[in-house]
């Protein structure tokens, strides 16, 4: 429904005679809704305009213009206004962010906050005796006490726990975990693993891949026979990343 232009003439009172008595004819009551008419006209007008933009349609007959939405009338306007939004909406929620809309402004101190980002998008902290499974062990038991601590960001895992290792022979007591229920970003296949430790059992300690599964080797110092048996509690600190992570 489009807005209608009035075109009715008004101009009624001026265009009667004189004498509109004797010149129009018109009695009292007459010369009485001459002085009306207008007033009608103009009321019905006005009446059928509120009605037209009351209409549920109504935002198609107003005109628009901008030279960013396209549209030449509202209700086109806020259709593709809408149709532009739930695109954006959705290029953000599925980690497309259009080029040069992240300014320096937007990457301020100020402006990115830890509150405005999720913890896990950062780090996931997961238990190591759930993520990872006693694969092979020259010992009669290893128990896997250890967190992990792994930036996405980076592509880097941090490990820090103990490990109990019961051994069952003399010599270099291995024990081999591999990740199970969590799998870390291994995309590369050349990984380099940093450990330290406070323990003078501990002999050495690495990640890498071995028949496409990441394992993370320990290893006890030499064990002599009075040894055999006696719980090694191994502490493990260090950090692991491969590249292309």
């Amino acid at each position: 429904m489009s807005f209608q232009m009035m075109n009715d003439d008004v101009e009624i009172i001026s265009k009667l005679g004189d004498e509109p008595n004797e010149d129009d004819g018109l009695d009292a009551a007459g010369l009485k809704a001459k002085f009306d008419e207008a007033a009608t006209l103009l009321k019905a007008a006005h009446n059928a305009l509120v009605g037209a933009l009351n209409a549920v349609n109504a935002a198609e007959s107003v005109g628009f213009g901008s030279d960013d939405i396209d549209g030449e009338n509202v209700k086109d306007a806020m259709e593709n206004l809408r149709t532009y939004l739930l695109e954006q909406m959705q290029d953000v929620s599925q980690g497309s962010v259009a080029d040069g809309s992240i300014t320096t402004d937007k990457l301020h101190g100020d402006a990115v906050t830890g509150e405005k980002v999720a913890a896990e998008t950062l780090r996931t902290d997961v238990s190591g005796a759930s993520a990872m499974t006693l694969l092979s062990t020259e010992s009669t038991s290893a128990v896997n006490n250890l967190r992990l601590h792994y930036v996405k960001a980076l592509g880097i895992v941090f490990v820090d726990g103990e490990i109990e290792v019961v051994p069952s022979a003399a010599g270099r007591q291995v024990s081999v975990f591999g990740f199970t229920s969590y799998e870390p970003v291994f995309s590369g296949t050349n990984c380099y693993s940093v450990f330290t430790t406070d323990s003078n059992d501990l002999s050495w300690v690495s990640v890498g891949r071995q028949s496409d599964t990441v394992k993370l080797f320990v290893a006890a110092k030499g064990i002599v026979s009075a040894e055999i048996g006696e719980t090694r509690l191994i502490t493990v600190n260090g950090w692991y990343f491969c590249e292309g992570a």
